[in-house]
């Protein structure tokens, strides 16, 4: 049976790996391919120096039987980009909010033994942003519990849309938008400790 199942299977990725050669032997177009043909490639991650942003932001954690929360807003401030290649962005992240940290009781799953809430004011931080040769861009994050942490993504579109979204992975994801940037983002990193940051878009560039 497993010799049926994997000759099967065989089968069926020579019948799909043929016809792929087939269409590419034809030169088959898309209606959407031949609309792209005229239309300019847009760079919907401008990065620039002196460049300011506002995001809601929020990161959280899980462990067994705690939990925490910090939210806020946060100001990016793009401070510098490196001379040499590949070029990269260093931008400092000033966070003020909230972090509530919360232990669970197994005795009542509705409470907890302990909870503490604390200001957070002015809290600095840094972040990056490195253009790759290929023209995409990596930026590097913190996530809690599992420090700093990356993600890989275009920059540029041929495309005629103001906004465009991407997802990364399964769980992870970026929005951008022309002339402005990142309007949205989410990562994370699960398992027995799981980490996760979100930023949503209030408003710039400014200077």
């Amino acid at each position: 049976m497993k010799n049926i199942k994997k000759n099967s299977f065989l089968a069926i990725c020579f019948v799909v790996l043929a016809l792929n050669y087939s269409c590419s032997k034809n030169e088959v177009i898309t209606n959407e391919e031949i609309r792209n043909v005229d239309l300019p490639v847009n760079d919907y991650l401008p990065l620039k120096v002196g460049a300011k942003y506002q995001y809601n932001c929020s990161a959280s954690y899980a462990y067994v039987d705690e939990n925490s929360l910090t939210y806020g807003v946060c100001t990016w401030d793009f401070i510098s980009a490196s001379t040499d290649t590949p070029v990269v962005y260093q931008v400092r992240q000033t966070f003020n909010g909230v972090y509530v940290y919360r232990h669970y009781n197994y005795s009542d799953t509705l409470s907890f033994s302990k909870k503490d809430t604390t200001k957070i004011s002015n809290e600095i931080s840094t972040l990056s942003f490195k253009v790759l040769n290929n023209r995409d861009v990596t930026f590097t994050f913190k996530v809690p519990y599992w420090g700093n942490s990356s993600l890989t993504f275009k920059r540029y579109y041929q495309s005629d849309k103001i906004d465009t979204c991407t997802t990364i992975g399964f769980i992870n994801y970026v929005c951008l938008k022309k002339e402005v940037g990142i309007t949205s983002f989410g990562a994370g990193s699960y398992g027995n400790h799981s980490g996760s940051v979100c930023y949503s878009f209030i408003k710039g560039p400014y200077y």
